[in-house]
């Protein structure tokens, strides 16, 4: 049986998380710490080229109690509480894929873990993921691959905290251009360490294209390694999916999106809402 993940109102403790941010210079692994930073990658595989955020909050802003009662920061309205404006690096990167002609290669994902702990439900992944991914694909991998997985993100990680300004800024970003002897060319999210399936240590796409939304999913291991993991699927209000996008110019924001049927009732409702005003408007004529 699906689980979902409801995401409720946390606007205190959201806003004091994200408005002091981190204290930490580099971005924090899901291990030893046991509570990773949430970190957005975007790679442009035609120019070898990625850039790399530190967005700035823990896994367990998103996970504070734990899988039975996980919560996250959308308003039961759906409304929108998560947007992040792209940077300086951000917007230059997009601005040279545009001039490359290389938009359209460009992929990025969200992701953050729990790496410690030995019981069941005590190591997570969260995770984006293509609209085309299910629960039952997920929940294929066993504790072992989970681990895998954490230790592919963790080793991206420590990667990308040896470029500047990681080592000496909070919540920083960076650019990372293969073979340009200036950086790591392993801190390259699009290479085979991390790209769209934890370096291969994953059975789905976490990865989506510019504009397209992305399902965001919570991993919990077993009780041992050869146990099948629990995915459950963050929503938002009623059964309105969480969804990450980043658009074209670099925004990235985490919302509520109705389904199908709720968008038509809501163009039924401002359809009808339209008709009203012109009857008031000819009779006040």
């Amino acid at each position: 049986m699906q689980t979902k993940l409801k995401l409720t109102a946390l606007a205190g403790a959201v806003a004091l998380a994200l408005g002091a941010g981190q204290a930490s210079a580099s971005i924090v692994p899901s291990s030893p710490s046991g509570d990773s930073e949430m970190v957005l990658s975007v790679w442009d595989a035609a120019r070898n080229t990625s850039y790399t955020l530190d967005l700035g909050f823990l896994q367990g802003t998103l996970t504070p109690t734990g899988v039975s009662s996980q919560s996250g920061i959308i308003s039961n309205s759906g409304a929108l509480v998560m947007s992040f404006a792209a940077d300086a690096l951000l917007t230059q990167f997009l601005a040279d894929s545009s001039a490359f002609g290389s938009l359209g290669r460009v992929l990025w994902n969200v992701v953050g873990g729990d790496g410690t702990g030995t019981l069941a439900n005590t190591r997570k992944v969260l995770i984006t993921a293509r609209s085309t991914v299910g629960e039952s694909t997920i929940e294929l991998l066993n504790g072992t691959q989970m681990n895998n997985m954490l230790g592919a993100f963790n080793g991206y990680v420590s990667q990308v905290n040896t470029l500047a300004p990681h080592m000496t800024t909070d919540n920083g970003s960076n650019i990372e251009v293969v073979g340009d002897s200036l950086g790591n060319d392993f801190a390259y999210a699009g290479g085979a360490g991390w790209n769209t399936s934890f370096g291969g240590n994953g059975n789905f796409n976490n990865a989506g294209a510019l504009g397209e939304g992305l399902n965001f999913w919570s991993l919990s291991n077993a009780g041992g390694a050869s146990g099948k993991i629990s995915a459950t699927q963050f929503f938002g209000a009623a059964t309105a999916p969480a969804i990450w996008t980043l658009a074209s110019n670099g925004t990235l924001t985490f919302a509520a999106v109705p389904e199908a049927e709720t968008w038509a009732l809501l163009g039924l409702g401002l359809l009808g809402a339209g008709a009203v005003a012109r009857r008031r408007s000819r009779a006040l004529a």
